[in-house]
């Protein structure tokens, strides 16, 4: 799930709940949910650095990771 090494190790384990959470447990699920995620960032490298840097947190917070699929990044 990590491939990428985007997110710090220390916040792995926040942003993998959050996806299984927000997925209902189903891992096969978050585990989509988080590549879409991921893929999307990729191909919209100037939109997820602007949506980052909106915020008065870092993009890397678990919050923020997780919020970018659910509920957009609107913190």
């Amino acid at each position: 799930m990590w491939a990428d090494q985007s997110i710090p190790p220390r916040l792995r384990y926040d942003v993998a709940l959050l996806y299984l959470q927000q997925a209902e447990w189903d891992l096969d699920t978050a585990i989509e949910a988080y590549r879409e995620d991921e893929r999307w960032e990729k191909e919209h490298p100037l939109e997820a650095n602007a949506k980052a840097k909106r915020g008065k947190k870092p993009a890397e917070t678990p919050k923020t990771v997780g919020m970018r699929r659910f509920v957009g990044l609107s913190i």
